[in-house]
């Protein structure tokens, strides 16, 4: 039903800014509205309107939706708000439940404003929606007994309605046969329907009946019948077995687990396996899951699973660490479920899916990736590709590559054939070979994965590059070499810069202007091509402060054949620099036009006026910063802005202060930024300080007094007063006013301040003698300031009259000089008494400002005589400081009443001329002077400076200055003038710097009079003053530099170029200061021989210098810039000739032929020739030296001669033409120049000797007659030509060849296999079938004939040598290859293979290759011409496959047709490198507890793959175990049980699950070990009874009547259901119940079943009445059965409860003794308690009614001090060993308060070493505690403990002085009392000696312990808590709080202690830190550490 609307419950406007719009103006409102709407709304219905109240008529508003939270709504133009089309307003959508809706409306008016409505709707729910039963698990199922009670518990329902106002009920529909019913309940604020039976009784229900309940949840909160779905519950009559909450259950295992992990669900939390089970139910019949049900888990055969397991809790581990490359990727199993108590079962499936972890990196197949490019390769061009592989799978597989070098990127492609990732290299940007030293790129290429945590591979790449011409000239781009500057006063052909740009490439470069001009556009400027040098072409206009000249470097590609051609542009700024030859100038700076004026008083920083000078220099010439100028003695009262020139205040000003009065005169300092030279000028200007009204006037005194006459007549003036204002103008005007006039008896004169009688005063009583008024001065200010002072007028009788003056001298004015000296009187005045005789005398005073009479008052005195007083000049005046004073002198008379008058002088001060003109804007860096400058070369008229100096003296002519110049006598003043009036100073001259850069000038200044001053020197003279001007001049580049020589002459040895070598330097000069010299070679240096630096000026030799190449003397101009000037020189270089060529012969050759063989010469020698010749180094003087070379075999007897200075060549002996002798003699001559110098040259020339012939020789072949053809040559192929010599000439010597006998022949044809010519003696084939792998040698006869006139002849035999073709094959040694291999082989050589080739050299050159199993082998090609085979990767013998390998081998040789091959059988051998493994390698077994010894656990059975004996091996337990063992039969390990150190087999209760590692170790070398796990569930048994939940100590109050409750207590069995609860307790009978007599119950136990949710519990009642003093403990035996004491399987079991009496104050108090005994373990101890003083008393617990005082000795508080509350004695850190004894005061404030009592406390401390502690021994008690183990006898004070007697003991059995035992640690520990032991004679006896001796005699140090052994050395480490590696204990001792076991007459206090079971191994654990511990020495030994750390 559609529900009303409701109207907004609220409504809010928003005020919204108002913007502005074009051509109107309209404003716009925020409104904001709340509805409230219930759901269920439907499509259409209107949910709100949003129309506008009272809307004119004729008005239209348009709607729009500008949002909402909610997109469900329409508007339409009537302004109703509705549902789209199929929407609904749902309450129970979250998002529904506040909606807010933003509506914009805007009306057709246009002077209207638009709105914007936000509407927040709240919907309401409405009770819309059915309830759902959310039951789990499905289907409902339940069980019913077969004879329940009526309301017994079945099923409980469950259901939710998301509406707000549900009202859930459950109906039982249908079914049931009317024995069940539901009843509602709420439970936990939610309602649950229980479903319960309605009868009982046999019958009702039979076993195996199944019930199918039809019921409903109804919700009773809706209108109409609202029910939710009909659900079935089904309900089984008898047992039914487990149903699990789902199935199957999916659940996720990432990879690489480690055992243990627990299973994952798919939210990623643990997976949870759960199960309802029927039987196991709680009292209140709900079932309970937890603990009532055993999973097991089965694999896909119903085997128990090895790889998963299931807990108790129903959670999923791994049992082993899974690999999803190497692992199933997917587990299906069963997963059963048992009920404990029933056996019942049932299953469900379990699905595990692995989950890939990225636990493999990409992987390169290659290393190393190499490429040749060019740089020219293209943008985006593919260079090659690389593929990575990796091992994991899905994402973690998914490959992308990157390159870490921006010039390449690689694309990531999958290889459709490959199914890999590969990668693309490509080229991302221009590669480049000119810039990279080694032409070449670098880079690493990675391959990343996707996995959550991506990992990479990374290989290399190196690219090589070649080179193309593809850069153009580079330009440099630093400021200097893009800008360049010249002056701009530069001449035409002055230098500019230079252009420089290199090719990377080495091409030579030109320059040009852009257009490849040498002249810019504008004709300013020109290039030279080759060098680049850009020059001035013309003079530079004014007013251009820079060009921009566009250039071209063109190469000519040389690098790379020419082509192409590249050129680049740059560009260069000219800078015309500015000349600074300017000063600045204050354009305003005159006649006052800055004077200013400022108000007194203003804050810091006002401004004052704005100066401004002006350069007309450009750039930092004309840039001018202010400055203030002022003496370094001066306050700064002033600031300027340094740009700007504002002038502001530095300083308060006050405008009544001296300088204040006269006003500040300020020198502004305008600087230029030249850089050579700064320029400036100064402006000065008075600025005066204007009045305030600030001062009010001030009384020359405060306190008037006057006597006056009672009978003073009306009218008649009484005294006058006098106030000054030290403001100026209406603000220094002073009114005077009466303010208080009692009886206005006076009337006071405003003008004046004269005070006159208004009134008489004749009615003044007589009583009344003094009349005080206030008199108030007021200046005319405005504001306007007054002060006030006080007129005292003393009322007198007439019988005497007052003093009078001679004359009126009351407001005189009197003048003095400034100058007057001290003494000088001013004026004189009388006065007379009016007193008669003899007390007619007068006395005169001055009043000074307190209006007390003095002598002296400011400076004036009054000297007075008789009846006449002077006023004198009592210190020097100074116009400037006052110039006006007024004073008050009073004259009194005598008598009985003096009485006085008073007038008032003013005195003024006449100024004078004494001061000294002051010069104002010195520079305070310097001593009274000026600073400034002026630049040279200027005419005359140039100002330098003003000056200004300021006369202090008040009036004209006095303080009017004039200047003029003081002559010097260098007469420097001479160059200057000054302006007399102004002080400018101008330039009378034409500077030159370079003349002279500074100049001193004296400036005086005088004012206009004589001087005042007294002693003036010269009289009749002004007063002066003089300063000293500085004057700078600026330098200009005025000046052209020069070189210190006009020619540089040097002689330069003729050399090759080097630049680091200076053959001359040349040095110019510039009187200038800041010009920079730049040198240049402008001619003369032809084929730039030479080159130049410009900036040093040394030459140097740039190429090759020759003095053999023209010219020799070179005559360079060299030229200087200085960037304006220029200038040049002249550098003539003279080439020397060094000796640097050879002589040379005129000819090569002398041919000598006129020399008749075997003519034996003349003596002295045939002549032959005569040799000559010539030097190029013609500057110098050879003086030749002739010899030759000749191979004599006698040097003694020379066959030639030559004469060494005329080169005549001499034969001394006959010459033989034929051999042995030569056709032709030869040898060499030598001439050498310079003989006897350092670097003599040699030349050399040949002379060759032809002796004429005669034929007497035979022809002779040559020594190798060795010919060569190619096998199967046909007929006509050359072999070889065959040359016969004969030294004979001309036909004696010439030679025809023939054939000799016996020459081979075809053996069918007969003809000769060889022919030859004769003339030319070329043999050929003749024959076509040669073979060289027949015959491949072959020997033919040849004639050699001369053809002289008698011929001779010779023959030979030739051996011609059949050259082979590669016509051969290859064939291998053999066809079949064996070797063996190892397979622990990881690489290297396995075995040679050998092929032959019939053919030779190259043709035989042979390559292996594999053809077969490349992915275990490769083979590599030796230059033996064999082929090695070598292992690529390793083999695995285990591998049946892989133990031969039958492996076929090619041999090729350098023709591909040409190849054989061979096959190899390598047979692989075992190695040691596998592991036994088990066939289970985890397996599960089920045992119940306590089971037999020896029982067979398990048999595991493991095989090794290895061959023998590798494979041989043997079982082992492998953790460290006291209760298994292995037994091997063969390859069977039968794993065993014992009982272990805890005398347990298998106990649940200790441990529900154990882990047993069993080892496999083979016997090989080194052995390998395999594992495997046997996981041990232990089944419960009912072998514990019922003990205490807790451990209860209650208390029972003494003194109490009987029947009081004691205690309800509850059990706990560690069993397992249905072991354990519900219990059963009950109290033994009398004769075994300690607490019961003669049938008389001290206690009474009532059993309650339905206690404890069930379980059972037991009340404990006191049945009678009990005194602490009389017992203090009870021990109470209570029998506890389990499982309800039903049924032969209950176990039953006493446990006692200690019943304490509690105690009560009823007992006084009498003193006590305590003694307390500490061990300060190493003297670590100190603020602890160690125990509560003790005033004997049988009440134990009344300490809490007592104050504790300490009592004395004073001197022991330094150690101890007591705690007054409760009496606890604390020990202070430090306290020494020894025995203290002290008394403390005790006090009963509550019961017994009349007598105090004094305890006794002796404390005993000794302190304990760290050995001492580490080496003690241990036992563990039952049934006492430390408190008993310590305490003594309260009556005995001699008695000896537990602990006494127990020390005796062990000192006996070690016969060891008692004081050497040490107990020092008894502690109790849950039901245990540990104590700790230590005993020494020297050093401590180890902690095995202590507990042997101990264990040796048990009963008897059980005996004297009070308690009974539970263990010596304790052990945590019995129970088996590490699941793998050893477990050691760890004494664990705390050095900072003691143990304190503390009992009524006794207190131990000792060491903490406590052993640690930790998980390690020691023998193999070494990750604790090594350091020294008392155990660490043996035999008395100090541990120590090194230098380093380490113990020694």
């Amino acid at each position: 039903m559609q529900q009303p609307l409701s109207g907004p419950t609220s409504l809010k406007f928003v005020p919204c800014i108002h913007h502005h719009i074009a051509k109107r103006q309209a404003s716009s409102v925020t409104v904001e509205k709340t509805y409230e709407v219930f759901e269920n709304q439907t499509t259409g219905t209107v949910i709100l309107n949003i129309q506008t109240d009272s809307l004119p008529l004729g008005q239209v508003e348009l709607y729009s939706i500008v949002s909402a939270t909610v997109d469900i709504f329409q508007v339409d133009t009537r302004g109703n708000v509705y549902l789209k089309g199929l929407q609904k307003l749902d309450y129970e959508d979250p998002s529904h439940r506040n909606i807010t809706i933003v509506f914009s409306i805007t009306s057709t008016n246009p002077s209207d404003s638009s709105k914007r409505l936000t509407v927040h709707l709240h919907v309401k729910d409405i009770n819309d929606e059915k309830p759902v039963i959310i039951n789990k698990p499905r289907p409902f199922l339940a069980t019913v007994s077969t004879n329940p009670g009526v309301g017994e518990f079945v099923y409980e329902l469950v259901a939710f309605d998301p509406d707000t106002n549900s009202n859930i009920q459950y109906n039982l529909e249908s079914a049931g046969e009317g024995k069940f019913t539901i009843e509602n309940d709420v439970t936990d604020g939610m309602a649950v329907g229980r479903i319960v039976t309605t009868v009982s009784g046999n019958g009702q229900f039979e076993r195996g009946t199944e019930f199918e309940l039809v019921v409903s949840a109804q919700d009773l909160g809706a209108t109409g019948v609202q029910k939710s779905n009909f659900e079935i519950v089904k309900v089984l009559v008898g047992y039914r077995p487990p149903q699990f909450y789902e199935n199957p259950y999916t659940a996720y295992i990432p990879e690489n687990n480690q055992a243990g992990f627990k299973l994952l669900n798919g939210e990623g939390g643990t997976l949870r396996v759960e199960a309802k089970p029927f039987q196991s139910k709680s009292p209140g019949g709900l079932t309970q899951n937890t603990g009532s049900i055993d999973f097991h888990i089965l694999d896909a055969t119903n085997q128990s699973s090895s790889i998963f397991s299931i807990n108790s809790e129903g959670e999923v581990e791994a049992l082993q660490s899974l690999d999803y490359e190497s692992s199933p990727h997917s587990y299906f199993l069963n997963i059963i479920g048992k009920e404990k108590t029933t056996g019942f079962t049932s299953s469900t499936k379990l699905n595990v899916f692995l989950e890939d972890l990225n636990d493999n990196k990409p992987v390169f197949e290659l290393s190393t990736y190499t490429n040749v490019t060019s740089e020219g390769t293209a943008v985006n061009s593919t260079l090659f590709s690389v593929a990575a592989s990796d091992r994991d799978s899905g994402a973690n597989a998914e490959l992308s590559y990157f390159v870490n070098d921006d010039h390449f990127f690689v694309e990531t492609t999958l290889d459709a054939r490959s199914e890999k990732y590969i990668g693309l290299v490509k080229v991302a940007k221009r590669l480049d070979y000119d810039f990279r030293p080694d032409r070449q790129y670098r880079l690493n290429i990675t391959a990343v994965d996707k996995g959550n945590k991506p990992l990479s591979g990374q290989a290399s790449i190196v690219i090589y590059v070649t080179n193309i011409n593809d850069e153009p000239p580079k330009f440099g781009v630093t400021t200097e070499d893009v800008y360049a500057s010249i002056r701009e006063d530069q001449k035409d052909g002055s230098y500019v810069t230079t252009v420089q740009a290199v090719d990377p490439d080495g091409d030579n470069v030109e320059f040009y202007f852009t257009t490849r001009q040498t002249i810019s556009p504008d004709g300013l400027f020109a290039i030279e091509p080759n060098s680049g040098i850009i020059t001035l072409k013309r003079s530079i206009p004014r007013s251009t402060p820079s060009y921009t000249l566009n250039v071209t470097a063109y190469d000519d590609g040389s690098c790379c054949g020419g082509y192409p051609r590249l050129s680049s542009e740059s560009y260069i700024v000219v800078e015309i620099k500015d000349i600074n030859n300017n000063n600045p100038s204050f354009p305003y700076c005159k006649d006052g036009y800055y004077d200013s004026t400022i108000m007194e008083n203003q804050p810091l920083g006002t401004s004052v006026v704005n100066v401004k000078a002006v350069d007309p220099d450009r750039g930092p010439n004309g840039q001018i910063t202010y400055s203030v100028v002022k003496p370094a003695d001066q306050i700064q009262y002033f600031d300027v802005n340094p740009v700007n020139g504002t002038v502001i205040t530095n300083y308060a000003f006050n405008r009544e202060s001296e300088d204040g009065q006269r006003g500040y005169s300020v020198t502004i300092k305008a600087e230029d930024h030249g850089e050579s030279q700064q320029l400036n000028t100064l402006c000065n200007f008075l600025v005066t300080i204007g009045d305030m009204n600030d001062n009010p006037p001030k009384f020359d005194t405060d306190f008037y007094t006057q006597t006056v006459v009672r009978s003073l007549n009306v009218n008649k003036r009484v005294t006058g007063v006098l106030a000054v204002d030290e403001d100026m103008g209406t603000n220094a005007e002073v009114e005077y006013f009466l303010v208080e006039n009692p009886g206005s008896y006076f009337r006071m004169d405003k003008d004046t301040g004269g005070l006159s009688l208004d009134k008489s005063l004749s009615d003044i009583p007589m009583r009344q003698d003094t009349i005080r008024l206030k008199v108030m001065a007021k200046d005319k200010g405005t504001p306007s300031l007054n002060s006030n002072a006080t007129i005292t007028i003393t009322l007198t009788t007439g019988d005497q009259d007052p003093p009078t003056w001679d004359e009126d001298y009351d407001r005189n004015v009197y003048t003095v000089d400034e100058t007057a000296q001290v003494g000088h009187v001013i004026a004189r005045l009388r006065a007379t008494s009016h007193v008669p005789p003899p007390l007619d005398g007068v006395s005169f005073a001055l009043i000074d400002s307190s209006g007390n009479p003095s002598p002296i008052a400011e400076n004036f005195r009054v000297d007075a005589s008789e009846n006449t007083v002077k006023l004198k000049v009592q210190s020097p005046l100074d116009f400037n400081i006052k110039n006006s004073y007024t004073l008050r002198i009073r004259v009194s008379n005598q008598g009985l009443t003096p009485l006085s008058d008073e007038i008032l002088i003013t005195v003024q001060v006449r100024d004078m001329n004494n001061k000294q003109p002051k010069f104002e804007g010195l520079d305070p860096t310097l001593s009274n002077s000026y600073r400034s400058s002026v630049p040279e070369n200027e005419l005359p008229g140039q100002p330098v400076i003003t000056i200004k100096a300021v006369d202090p003296d008040h009036d004209p002519p006095s303080n009017v200055v004039s200047y003029s110049l003081v002559p010097d006598k260098y007469d420097a003043y001479l160059k200057f003038k000054i302006d007399s009036h102004t002080g400018l100073i101008t330039t009378n001259y034409t500077f030159d710097r370079e003349a002279q850069k500074v100049y001193y000038i004296k400036v005086m200044a005088k004012d206009g009079k004589p001087s005042d001053l007294p002693f003036h020197d010269p009289p009749g003279t002004p007063n002066s003053a003089t300063a000293q001007v500085f004057v700078t001049i600026a330098d200009k580049n005025d000046n052209t530099p020069y070189f210190e020589k006009t020619l540089y002459e040097q002689d330069v040895d003729e050399q090759g170029p080097d630049t680091s070598k200076a053959i001359v330097s040349v040095k110019a000069l510039d009187i200038d200061d800041a010009d920079t010299l730049t040198y240049t070679i402008t001619s003369g240096n032809m084929n730039n021989i030479f080159n130049i630096k410009k900036k040093t000026g040394d030459v140097y030799v740039a190429r090759d210098l020759d003095f053999e190449t023209p010219p020799n003397l070179y005559i360079l101009n060299v030229t200087v810039n200085d960037g304006y000037h220029t200038n040049s020189t002249v550098v003539r270089l003279t080439v020397n000739d060094v000796n640097d060529n050879a002589p040379e012969f005129t000819q090569k050759e002398y041919v000598i032929t006129d020399v008749v063989e075997e003519h034996q010469p003349p003596p002295g020698g045939q002549f032959l020739v005569q040799v000559s010749a010539t030097d190029k180094d013609t500057a110098r003087r050879s003086n030749f030296r002739y010899s030759l070379s000749y191979d004599d075999k006698d040097r003694t007897d020379p066959t030639f001669t030559i004469e060494s200075e005329t080169g005549k060549i001499f034969l001394r002996k006959a010459l033989d033409r034929d051999r042995p002798g030569n056709a032709e003699y030869q040898f060499n001559i030598m001439v050498v120049d310079e003989p006897g110098t350092a670097r003599p040259l040699t030349g050399y020339a040949y002379v060759r000797v032809k002796p004429k012939d005669i034929n007497d020789n035979r022809p002779q072949f040559a020594k190798t007659l060795h010919g060569y053809i190619f096998e199967n040559t046909g007929v006509g192929k050359n072999v070889m030509t065959i040359r016969a010599t004969d030294a004979d000439l001309g036909e004696n010597g010439t030679v025809h060849y023939s054939l000799g006998n016996n020459r081979p022949a075809d053996a069918r044809t007969g003809a000769s296999l060889f022919i030859i010519d004769s003339d030319t003696g070329l043999i050929k084939s003749n024959t076509a079938t040669l073979d060289r792998e027949k015959l491949d040698h072959y020997y033919l006869p040849v004639i050699a004939t001369d053809k002289g006139v008698n011929p001779l002849s010779s023959s030979a035999t030739l051996t011609i040598t059949v050259l082979d073709v590669n016509d051969e094959r290859p064939k291998f040694l053999k066809k079949i290859y064996k070797a063996t291999l190892p397979e622990s082989q990881e690489s290297g050589p396995i075995i040679t293979v050998s092929a032959t080739d019939d053919d030779i050299g190259k043709n035989a050159k042979l390559t292996y290759s594999l053809e077969s199993d490349l992915n275990y082998f490769s083979i590599v090609t030796l230059p033996s011409n064999a082929g090695v085979i070598n292992v690529f990767k390793p083999v695995d013998y285990e591998d049946v496959r892989q133990r031969r390998f039958n492996l076929t081998v090619k041999a090729r040789d350098n023709n591909p047709l040409h190849q054989d091959e061979a096959y190899v059988e390598i047979e692989v051998t075992d190695a040691n490198d596998e592991a036994p493994r088990f066939t289970e390698p985890v397996k599960t077994v089920n045992f119940d507890e306590n089971v037999a010894e020896k029982t067979l656990l398990y048999t595991f059975t493991a095989r090794d793959n290895d061959s023998p004996p590798n494979n041989e091996f043997s079982y082992s337990i492998g953790d460290h175990s006291d209760r298994f063992y292995v037994e091997q039969i063969g390859d069977r390990a039968l794993v065993r049980i014992t009982r272990g150190l805890d005398n347990q087999t298998l106990d649940r209760e200790t441990s529900e699950q154990y882990n047993v590692e069993i080892l496999a170790i083979d016997k090989g070398f080194p052995p390998q070990t395999g594992t495997a796990t046997l996981r041990i569930r232990v089944n419960d048994l009912n072998d514990n009874y019922p003990t205490f939940w807790e451990n209860y100590r209650p208390k029972v109050m003494e003194d109490e009547p009987a029947g009081r409750e004691v205690l309800t207590f509850r059990a706990i069995d560690p069993d397992t259901l249905p072991y354990g609860r519900p219990f059963y307790f009950r109290l033994p009978p009398c004769d075994l119940n300690p607490t019961c007599k003669d049938g008389v119950e001290k206690f009474s136990l009532i059993f309650n079943q339905r206690g404890a949710d069930g379980n059972g519990t037991g009340t404990i009642i006191a049945k009678d009445r009990f005194f602490r003093e009389e017992k203090k403990f009870y021990y109470l035996p209570i029998i506890m059965s389990d499982m309800g004491n039903v049924g032969p399987l209950t176990m039953s079991g006493t446990s006692t409860l200690t019943i304490e009496i509690d105690d009560k104050n009823n007992n006084q108090h009498t003193d006590g003794f305590k003694e307390i005994f500490v061990y300060n373990y190493k003297g670590l101890f100190g603020d602890i308690e160690i125990g509560r003083a003790n005033a004997q008393d049988p009440d134990d617990y009344d300490f809490k009614d007592k104050y504790y005082i300490w009592k004395g000795p004073e001197s022991m508080t330094k150690f101890f001090s007591v705690k007054k509350i409760n009496g606890s004695i604390v020990m202070k850190k430090g306290v020494p060993g020894g025995t203290f004894q002290f008394y403390v005061e005790v006090h009963d404030f509550r019961v017994f308060t009349k007598r105090n009592a004094t305890a006794t406390v002796r404390v005993t401390v000794q302190e304990i070493s760290e050995e001492a502690v580490f080496n003690s021994g241990s036992i563990r008690l039952t049934g006492t505690s430390a408190e008993k183990f310590v305490e003594r006898s309260e009556n005995d004070k001699d008695s000896l403990s537990n602990y006494d007697k127990f020390r005796k003991l062990l000192a006996e059995k070690l016969r060891q002085p008692i004081q050497n035992i040490d107990i020092f640690s008894v502690m109790n520990n849950g039901i245990y009392t540990d104590i700790r032991y230590a005993a020494h004679g020297s050093p401590y006896y180890p902690a095995s000696k202590l507990d042997g001796v101990v264990s040796m005699y048990q009963t008897e140090f059980e005996e004297v312990s009070g308690g009974k052994v539970a263990m010596v050395n304790i052990d945590e480490c019995l129970k088996e808590i590490c699941d793998s590696g050893g477990c050691s204990n760890v004494l664990k001792v705390d050095n900072k709080n003691p143990n304190v076991v503390n009992t009524k007459t006794q207190s131990f206090v000792g060491v903490a202690t406590r052993i640690v079971a930790e998980c390690r191994c020691e023998a193999k654990d070494f990750t604790m830190e090594m350091t020294c511990h008392p155990k660490y020495c043996y035999n008395g030994g100090t541990c120590m550490k090194d230098d380093f750390g380490d113990i020694q």
